[in-house]
């Protein structure tokens, strides 16, 4: 068995075995319409044999990328210069003041 599978929960689990609940869980599946990608092995297979009348499944050929990514960026670059800091408060002065003095 190659490719993947894509499994979408249609009926809720409500007032179902809870071994029926435990499947779905293990599918990756929580709210209705929900819709997972999963790899097509006789382990999920079984899976969706017990929950066959709660899900809709199909062959997919290869895992299709996300319709949306999260693209992370990081700003990398030397650590801001002290005298461009943003003023302290009072409070944050006196905080700071009482820190020193207990370490002295």
């Amino acid at each position: 068995m190659a490719g993947f599978l894509k499994v979408e929960l249609l009926h809720s689990a409500i007032a179902r075995d809870q071994r029926q609940k435990d499947t779905l869980r293990g599918l990756g599946l929580r709210r209705r319409h929900q819709q997972r990608i999963l790899e097509d092995t006789p382990a999920v297979r079984g899976m969706i044999r017990k929950v066959y009348d709660l899900v809709r499944f199909e062959t997919v050929a290869s895992k299709t990328a996300p319709k949306r990514e999260i693209v992370v960026t990081y700003k990398l670059g030397p650590k801001p210069d002290a005298s461009k800091a943003k003023p302290i408060s009072k409070t944050q002065a006196r905080k700071a003041a009482k820190a020193s003095a207990k370490a002295e």
